[in-house]
């Protein structure tokens, strides 16, 4: 059954834990102890040390092998149940960036991939690669502004992003790529540390275009001021990859534009030896409407093959476009079925499974047996909804059986729901939403940001 809603977060909690929120968004952490925990929380079984949470998928980590389907043509980009989100054309804000910083006169005549390296080089004389101040949101204006005007200075991530915002602005189609030259275990490489593994560890965030007189993805970095050619032939990130892990970085040769004098000092050798590392893994932000959407979640697709083995997206997010994810910091792990997201406290994260038509779950395992007759859940928020799954089945473990506790069917949006069932002694707990059951407007999708066991 379904309880009270004002009886599991009364008034008190519901105030402790907005001023608890407050803090942390502030970064007020020292004032945090002067703030109780909501009394609730306090008793929640599911934070207990030990405690292991698994999920079947997630939709922020897509590991595919299908590299046909990534490297379709942009209306035709489908991996792990998610299709690649187009930017709406015309969009008010690339107008103003086109004819704001007169991007026709700088692309100039030629094929998409030439009047993309035009603006490329464009963007690259604008500034020099520095940390920002703060993290601006995903918007080639706001960058390329404060940059051109001296505010501040900007990064690999920012560097690509106002080029697939220019590059969209003039018709050209272009998504976001993150390259990795290690993946780091969680918690054994400190961050800001490893680069300095051997071998090294960090990623780097570049950018591909649809050149249609190609007919294909071409690698397009902005940062460095370059793309690569094999054969005479523009290479894509893809193409880069498989020269990176078989050893054949000797037959890819690079093209720079006049930015990359900035980097002479890495040596003559740097952009075939050491960046073509970074290739060893690759993935694909999987939409570039991000001025249509600032908020939603921004799935990952890292290709795998052979030799390059599935990886976590920043412990199993649910990727909701966060300016700072894609930073100057190390945000992948070698691939599990397991997140601590759901039993942290932290109500401002979530976790997502994939959207794909099938049978989703998350199972909280617990240390040892306990008693249990209380279940809580709570939803995210999107859109100004709750995104309530409709129709769900809780189920325990009791002697390596799962039973029934409850099932639920056309529930109401909620921000938590609260389930009181019949006590009994498990040792995992586990939501079910079976094909279809999800939020309305995502039905193959279970999305939660907590759940909590009484």
């Amino acid at each position: 059954m379904v309880s009270n809603q004002s009886e599991y977060l009364g008034e008190a909690d519901r105030l402790a834990q907005w001023r608890r929120a407050a803090l942390e968004r502030q970064r007020r952490l020292d004032e945090l102890a002067s703030v109780p925990n909501p009394g609730y929380h306090a008793r929640n079984l599911a934070a207990r040390a030990g405690v292991l949470v698994r999920v079947d998928s997630f939709l922020g980590s897509i590991n595919s092998d299908s590299v046909d389907d990534a490297y379709a043509p942009p209306d035709r980009v489908n991996a792990g149940g998610f299709v690649f989100r187009l930017e709406q054309s015309p969009h008010p804000r690339l107008e103003e960036l086109r004819e704001r910083f007169g991007l026709e006169a700088i692309a100039g005549d030629g094929s998409d991939l030439e009047r993309a390296i035009r603006v490329r080089s464009w963007i690259k004389s604008i500034w020099a690669h520095a940390l920002p101040a703060r993290y601006p949101p995903y918007d080639g204006v706001l960058i390329l502004d404060r940059a051109a005007r001296g505010v501040e200075s900007f990064i690999c991530m920012h560097y690509s992003v106002a080029f697939v915002h220019s590059c969209l602005s003039l018709g050209i189609q272009s998504r976001l790529i993150n390259v990795h030259r290690g993946i780091a275990e969680e918690g054994v490489h400190p961050i800001g540390a490893e680069a300095a593994v051997e071998p090294p560890i960090d990623e780097h965030v570049t950018a591909e275009i649809w050149s249609r007189e190609l007919e294909k993805w071409v690698m397009v970095d902005t940062d460095f001021d370059c793309t690569y050619e094999r054969d005479g032939v523009p290479q894509n990130a893809w193409d880069l990859h498989n020269a990176a892990v078989t050893g054949d970085k000797g037959a890819v040769e690079v093209r720079k534009g006049l930015g990359a004098a900035v980097y002479d000092s890495l040596g003559d050798d740097f952009y075939i030896d050491t960046l073509l590392d970074y290739y060893a893994h690759v993935s694909i932000l999987m939409r570039n409407d991000f001025l249509s959407d600032p908020d939603g979640p921004i799935p990952a697709l890292h290709l795998t093959d052979a030799v390059t083995e599935p990886i976590l997206w920043h412990r199993g997010e649910d990727m909701r476009l966060r300016p700072d994810l894609l930073g100057p910091m190390v945000v992948a792990t070698p691939y599990v079925d397991r997140t601590p997201l759901l039993t942290d406290g932290n109500l401002q994260t979530g976790w997502a499974s994939q959207d794909t038509p099938e049978e989703h779950w998350v199972e909280i395992q617990l240390p040892e047996p306990v008693d249990i007759s209380r279940i809580a859940f709570h939803w995210p928020e999107w859109r100004h909804h709750y995104r309530t799954s409709r129709t769900y089945v809780l189920e325990g473990l009791v002697d390596r059986e799962w039973i029934s506790l409850c099932e639920v069917d056309e529930g109401p949006e909620r921000a938590w729901s609260v389930h009181d069932v019949k006590a009994r002694t498990l040792k995992a707990v586990r939501i079910v939403q079976p094909r279809g059951g999800g939020f309305p407007q995502h039905p193959d999708r279970l999305w939660l940001n907590q759940v909590e066991l009484f």
